[in-house]
């Protein structure tokens, strides 16, 4: 990355930026953290919806945070003497025996990861794979990458993901995010957490959920609440068959500085977001219960489901000094009641179920510094010491199920010989129906290099490997990896290691931020292969990293034998296909495509009783459905509507004069079936709901109009009709634009007719209109923008720019509005100038300024619509001037300005009438793209016909024409490539005819 000043945002510093003072034993921080009677919280999800397809989402570039890194102190887990200072805790770790009896694997595949590309620190790494694809989030992006190492996503702002959700999880990008791959339903989850302040809360989780096993398809988007209060830092999720579960470390906020808030834990409703449906949580905060409880893990599934009925299981580590008597595993069972939610349990009431002693450990030196709490521990050859983070356990606490037994693998960083030499304590943990136990555990350090920031998984066969970070004042920072095969010595990583990847460069950024987490996971294609994304460096620089994603596999681990289940699922009184179908087979499900197809790829051979089932229709059951080893079953369902279901129709119509039908989507929240769609011809919808409330939202597909909402209540069949208002933005087909004043929108790509630039700094950075920092345009308009983008400058320029408009004659007007879209971003570092964006408005050639509108001091991002009322100053003014003034800026972050608009302007209707319809290759039937559509009788009436790849019941094709003349035209639809076509149609005023065309190929 460019030497430039690291930003970094709040949810970087564990992730987050966060004053915690390390906390003495007992009972310390109650003052600031309230003290709530244990029990469950259950809350619904504040906001959901199924997204577009992601592939056709465009990905929000790399913008870094707001931010400037501070230091974040460890969890407070270290028991302190009357005078404040650490005790215990510290010397060597008890050793295991680190005999090479083999070599691992070298890596089959190994490809570059996203970088830094938004001027961060640390990086979050983690990722995972699925049938077709490996999926990689780090703060504050992601990418997708075929499994070749084929980038076919991003990298993209993570909060990509949910563009046009709303709320916080679309204009916040905080970051802390975690993939998985569900293998049990075929779906990802995508996660990371947000706040609108991170001082005041509240306080959120936004989860995606794929529609599909494809990363780059649709979404069943989520935000939860999570505490009003309480920030969930560190969120750390994991895939159970009865819920998605989260652990989350809590912190309360108190002027400005935040205090330890205590452990959280969370189940979120994994059946009914499979389905798209508003989905609730049970939440529990341990504070109350024991303040020194921190830092656990959810159970995170690969492999075969467990036991039918079995708790999710939660971990932590304690050292025996703070947390007496001994150090200790300690386990937690999460039972989460779906039916009375209010009935779940955690623990005992919150104390574990479980304590296991473990080998005696230590600490890293600076774990237990309360004068230096940077956890800086890791030497490098180039730079400060590097973060160890060896407060907690390291994610994932991999849970596998063997039939015999099933077992838990995890590890955290520890010294190893009293020295501060960093290794990784690993265990993995058993129960055989008798209750967990210890199995084995060793502490990996073949030699004097440190080893930290580790994950732990195992194979179907017991194989054990361990991804960590490698790094000593001679080694530069590098990713490696080491294991054991199910037969080795117990407590040992005796397959000697292997590089996925070294290093060569080192990170000079003084808060040596590292981590904060790993992730190795298995491939769920062979239940062999392992696949590890973590952090490394090739440059010296502030904070160069980049990141690897690899896999390897033990050559004597045997490949689950699987077989396959597919098939579609139709509505029985229409046989259209339904989407969102869920099909369940034991613990694994899959939901439909578009086309009702569904697929379980992974299933183990044997008999199922297998169950359709759908929003709004009554479900169906197959029993005794064999699925053949190395084989595939169909099994299709046909679904009746369920008793009971209610019809809304209506239609939705012009609302500016016309009346006419419109083309328009609807999406009733609620509704896990997808959007519906209007006739373009008529307005005309219809849908299928069980009773209940929803909410209507009408977003017509011509922008020109306004999307309108509703809240609806179902409980019988009945009619909502819907009437569109125009946007004001842009007039509709059927309107034209009239009124007096000035209008802008740049896309010249250059300073536009009339206008001047001022640039009072004399560098020559002032406003442009060729996006010189690539950002796009992030105002809500489209195409070309003016901007003053500081970042893009560097921290060597200063800019003090000026954007004045020609004169405007409004004297003929009596009111006056100022319009405009915009996107302002600023920068709160310490050593901002505290940039300042203001539009004034001059009456005597720019002598004097009036400033109308003015941000400074916060962020204020688009796409944002600007209307303010003039009228006191320039209403009956002949020489009137705007201008928009940028100043005391030097690398801060931008200002873009688009669709400026001065004086009294309005969409007037024009008299006419539509044509819609669809124009297809006669051969094939497919719709064709990009065919014109002419009238001989009115030259300027002419469209091309367009796509409509979310309407699963049109296909493309679709075209609109306004003709402003009535009665018998001839309209002719061309393209390349195929015979023109021309057919007799009536134009009827305010009315809208159907007229379709079938080309034969030239």
């Amino acid at each position: 990355m460019p030497n430039r000043r690291l930003r970094t945002a709040h949810a970087v510093l564990l992730c987050i930026a966060i004053a915690v003072s390390v906390l003495p034993l007992g009972g310390a921080g109650a003052e600031t953290a309230p003290e709530p009677s244990f029990g469950p919280v259950v809350r619904s999800s504040s906001r959901n919806d199924v997204s577009p397809p992601l592939r056709d989402i465009v990905p929000l570039k790399a913008e870094g945070p707001d931010e400037e890194v501070v230091p974040n102190p460890p969890l407070p887990k270290v028991k302190v003497n009357e005078a404040g200072e650490p005790e215990g805790s510290l010397g060597p770790s008890a050793p295991s025996l680190q005999l090479a009896t083999g070599d691992m694997p070298g890596p089959d595949a190994s490809f570059e990861g996203v970088d830094n590309v938004d001027g961060v620190l640390p990086p979050d790494t983690n990722g995972d794979v699925g049938p077709n694809h490996y999926v990689q989030m780090v703060n504050l992006s992601f990418g997708i990458w075929t499994r070749d190492g084929t980038m076919v996503y991003g990298p993209a702002r993570g909060n990509t993901i949910w563009s046009g959700f709303g709320g916080v999880c679309e204009v916040t990008n905080n970051g802390d995010p975690i993939v998985l791959f569900d293998h049990l339903s075929q779906r990802w989850l995508l996660s990371q957490f947000a706040f609108p302040d991170v001082n005041t809360g509240p306080y959120y989780e936004c989860i995606a959920i794929s529609e599909t096993d494809d990363p780059t398809g649709a979404y069943f988007r989520y935000e939860f609440l999570i505490s009003e209060t309480k920030l969930d830092d560190y969120p750390k999720l994991g895939v159970w068959p009865d819920a998605y579960y989260m652990a989350v470390n809590q912190f309360t906020s108190s002027g400005g500085s935040f205090s330890w808030g205590g452990q959280g834990v969370v189940a979120f409703e994994r059946d009914r977001m499979l389905q798209g449906l508003p989905a609730r949580l049970v939440y529990f905060d341990l504070f109350g219960v024991d303040d020194r409880f921190g830092g656990q893990l959810p159970s995170d599934l690969d492999g075969p489901p467990p036991p039918p009925g079995a708790p999710n299981v939660f971990a932590e580590v304690d050292d025996g000094d703070f947390l007496p008597p001994v150090d200790a595993l300690r386990l937690w069972e999460f039972h989460v009641d779906w039916a009375d939610p209010s009935a779940s349990t955690f623990g005992v009431d919150g104390q574990p179920n479980a304590t296991l002693p473990v080998d005696e450990f230590g600490y890293l030196p600076c774990i237990t510094t309360l004068s230096t709490p940077t956890r800086n521990c890791v030497p490098q050859p180039a730079g400060p010491p590097l973060d160890a983070l060896g407060d907690r356990l390291m994610f994932r606490l991999q849970y596998r199920n063997f039939g015999a037994y099933e077992a838990w693998v995890v590890n955290h960083t520890v010294d190893v010989d009293g020295t501060g030499h960093a290794g990784v304590r690993w265990y993995e943990l058993r129960d055989a129906g008798a209750g967990w136990g210890v199995d084995q555990q060793g502490t990996h350090a073949p030699d004097l290099d440190n080893r930290w920031m580790g994950s732990a998984a195992q194979d179907n066969d017991g194989n054990l490997a361990v991804g960590y970070s490698v790094s000593s004042s001679i080694t530069f920072p590098a990713i490696r990896y080491a294991g054991r095969l199910a037969g080795d010595p117990p407590g040992t990583l005796p397959q000697a290691e292997a590089s996925l990847v070294e290093g060569s460069g080192g990170q000079l950024f003084p808060i040596a931020r590292w981590g904060d987490y790993s992730m190795l996971t298995v491939d769920q294609t062979d239940d062999c292969t392992f696949w590890f994304t973590s952090e490394y460096l090739t440059d010296v620089d502030l904070a160069p990293w980049r990141t690897r994603i690899g896999s390897f596999r033990f050559p004597s681990c045997t490949p689950t034998v699987t077989g396959a289940l597919q098939g579609t699922v139709r509505e029985a009184s229409t046989g259209l296909p339904i989407r969102g179908a869920v099909v369940t087979a034991g613990a694994y499900s899959d939901s439909t495509d578009a086309d009702g197809r569904y697929v379980l790829p992974v299933l183990p051979p044997g008999t199922y009783d297998v169950t359709a089932s759908a929003y709004a229709h009554t479900s169906s059951t197959a029993p005794g459905t064999e699925v053949p080893a190395d084989g595939t079953a169909t099994l299709d369902f046909s679904l009746a509507e369920a008793p009971g279901n209610v019809t809304v129709s209506g239609t939705v119509t012009d609302g500016g004069g016309h009346g006419w039908g419109l083309y328009a989507r609807i999406d009733v929240v609620g509704n896990p079936l997808g959007p519906v769609f209007t006739d373009p011809g008529t307005g005309a919808y219809r849908v299928t709901l069980e009773p209940g409330d929803y909410s209507f939202v009408v977003t017509p597909i011509d922008p020109g109009y306004a999307p309108v909402s509703r809240a609806v209540t179902v409980s019988a069949s009945g009619t909502e009709d819907f009437a569109a208002p125009l946007s004001g933005s842009v007039c509709p087909a059927g309107y034209e634009l009239t009124g007096a004043g000035l209008r802008e929108d740049f896309h010249t790509g250059a300073t536009p007719d009339g206008w001047t630039v001022v640039d009072n700094a004399g560098l020559g950075d002032g406003w442009e209109f060729d996006d010189p920092g690539g950002r796009g345009n992030l105002t809500g308009g489209s195409g070309p923008f003016a901007t003053v983008d500081s970042d893009s400058h560097g921290r060597l320029s200063t800019q003090d720019a000026e954007l004045i408009s020609p004169s405007i004659d409004l004297s003929t007007l009596d009111a006056v509005e100022l319009q405009f879209e915009t996107d302002f971003r600023h920068y709160a570092g310490v050593d901002s100038m505290d940039e300042v964006a203001d539009v004034d408005v001059s009456t005597d050639g720019g002598e004097s300024w009036t400033n109308v509108w003015r941000r400074e001091d916060t962020s204020y991002r688009g796409p944002a619509h600007e209307v303010v009322d003039v009228t006191a100053l320039a209403a009956g003014q002949p020489d009137v001037r705007i201008r928009f003034h940028y100043y005391r800026a030097s690398f801060e972050w931008w200002w873009q300005v688009d669709g400026v608009q001065v004086g009294e302007f309005s969409c007037s209707l024009v008299p006419g009438g539509l044509v819609v319809g669809t124009v297809t290759d006669k051969t094939t039937g497919a719709g064709l793209v990009g065919a014109a559509l002419t009238i001989a009788e009115s030259p300027g009436a002419a469209t091309t016909t367009f796509a409509t790849p979310d309407d699963p019941a049109r296909g493309d094709g679709l075209y609109v024409l306004f003709v402003s003349v009535t009665g018998n035209v001839r309209l002719t639809a061309s393209v390349d490539g195929y015979q023109s076509q021309t057919r007799r149609v009536r134009i009827r005023e305010d009315r809208a005819v159907t007229r379709d065309f079938v080309l034969r190929p030239a």
